[in-house]
């Protein structure tokens, strides 16, 4: 055998092969190797803020939802979240300031809500140039409004209203340029969150018009211009697949009956019969106390509007006596609320209550100041006191003391019967005007002319009469002043 020189030697090269050991084979375990964390994890954030987004799924998101599902505070809103600050940090204020609504605490107590909403705004305004920069911040208005709500502020509420609905215009415009984004898929998602975020800016419009409508006509001119055809789409052969269809159809029927008075009147007729085919069709499956709370709600809709359109055929509408008649329609109307609030079953629940939909508030306060039945008023009033609600701009608690306040113009609860309230003393019309600083004036119709009064509204949402600012209008100047 050939000797070879040390430092010469060198090895035969052969093929690389795996002994089959299992170890090989074995891949490196997961929790050593180094990997990118998903698009959908959340960043680790202040604990502050873990729990304040825990609050909202418990919380928040299932109040939002009482009667109708919405997939833009399901869905959108959280996943968006993941991806955009001012979403994120908007949510957490929402958030921290429906847990101190539900507490009655006041803001003053935590600065978590403050100090995020801070950060929510500085978001936007960093975010402002970018491709995205306009959705976002017409997202983030929605969530805004929600905010200003829940703090009280209806006049920054209506006011923040007006500009995402400029917002809107404005994407709107931009977007029937072209898709704006390169992707068919991200396209087709803004177009899904905008088309919900409009639906719900057209609902909280209506609840602005028919809260200030008559006192500010910028609302009133945004109310009655989401009319988007000429003519109704209800007919005779319409069907409701859920009561998310029932309602947006009746919310439009009411602009149309604003508008355009005799479609509107056709419409709702449509309404009804297509209403009626889907509680017997879905009898035995609207069972649930939620349904039923739903189905309630719904038929309270129905018998108000029956009233009001009713009423709208006599010339002398504006004299208090014309609603004597619909006592009846009152009672039913009160009882339909009571369902809603499961008053009659001793479950009611008597902690504040937050959604977005016109509920029962409105219309209980409509019936105190229309219906001079002493026993119908009383349970109106009882019913409306009964829980703290925060129905959209509709804040009961704000306007129970107004209620109230029509009773004791009308001379209190001495009158047994309607017919002990003469037409000199019953109040035709109250008018109301939210102003910053939580203020909000109040014009009472008399026969002899317009009392106005103002009112300081707390932070925590209760009234303390302003005893200096209360004067007596008469006439044609009342009139202007009301304008």
């Amino acid at each position: 055998m050939t000797r070879v020189k040390p430092g010469q030697r060198q090895r035969a090269r052969a093929p690389k092969v795996r002994s089959g050991c299992i170890t090989c084979k074995d891949p490196v375990p997961l929790a050593t190797e180094p990997q990118a964390p998903p698009a959908t994890l959340t960043p680790c954030r202040d604990p502050r803020e873990s729990r304040a987004l825990q609050f909202y799924f418990e919380q928040t998101l299932p109040q939002i939802s009482t009667f109708f599902p919405d997939e833009l505070w399901s869905v959108w809103v959280p996943q968006l979240a993941q991806s955009e600050p001012s979403i994120r940090h908007a949510l957490v204020t929402l958030a921290s300031y429906h847990e101190l609504f539900t507490r009655h605490e006041d803001e003053s107590t935590t600065y978590l809500a403050l100090q995020y909403y801070n950060k929510a705004i500085k978001d936007i305004l960093y975010t402002a140039k970018s491709p995205r920069g306009l959705f976002v911040h017409f997202l983030s208005s929605a969530l805004f409004i929600c905010i200003e709500i829940l703090r009280g502020r209806v006049a920054h509420g209506i006011v923040l209203l007006k500009r995402a609905i400029g917002l809107l215009r404005g994407i709107q415009k931009r977007r029937c340029g072209g898709p704006t984004s390169n992707s068919r898929e991200d396209s087709s998602d803004l177009d899904a969150v905008i088309g919900l975020v409009e639906a719900f800016l057209f609902r909280l419009s209506l609840q602005a018009f028919l809260l200030v409508g008559d006192l500010d006509d910028e609302i009133s001119s945004i109310a009655l211009s989401t009319i988007k055809s000429s003519k109704s789409t209800l007919s005779s052969h319409t069907i409701f697949h859920s009561p998310t269809d029932a309602r947006n159809s009746l919310l439009e029927i009411v602009i149309l009956c604003m508008k355009r008075g005799q479609e509107g009147v056709l419409a709702f007729s449509h309404w009804r019969n297509a209403f009626d085919r889907f509680c017997f069709t879905r009898r035995y499956r609207m069972t649930s106390p939620a349904d039923r709370r739903t189905k309630a709600l719904l038929q309270l809709y129905r018998e108000y509007l029956e009233v009001e359109i009713s009423v709208a055929g006599f010339q002398s509408r504006d004299d208090p006596s014309v609603w004597d008649r619909y006592y009846d329609l009152f009672r039913r109307m009160v009882y339909c609320a009571e369902q809603v609030r499961d008053v009659n079953n001793g479950s009611v629940n008597t902690q504040p209550h937050f959604h977005l939909d016109i509920g029962t508030v409105p219309i209980l306060y409509s019936i105190v100041l229309k219906c001079r039945d002493h026993q119908v008023r009383e349970r109106a009033l009882m019913t409306l006191q009964s829980q703290t609600l925060l129905e959209g701009l509709w804040n009961s608690n704000q306007l129970l003391p107004v209620a109230q306040r029509v009773v004791v113009l009308e001379g209190g609860t001495s009158a047994s019967s309607p017919q002990d309230i003469s037409n000199m003393i019953r109040v035709r019309k109250v008018l109301t005007k939210f102003e910053f600083h939580e203020k909000l004036i109040l014009y009472y119709h008399l026969s002899s002319g317009w009392v106005k009064e103002s009112v300081d509204i707390k932070e925590d949402s209760r009234y303390q009469r302003s005893r200096s600012s209360q004067s007596m209008l008469v006439g044609s100047a009342a009139e202007e002043q009301t304008r």
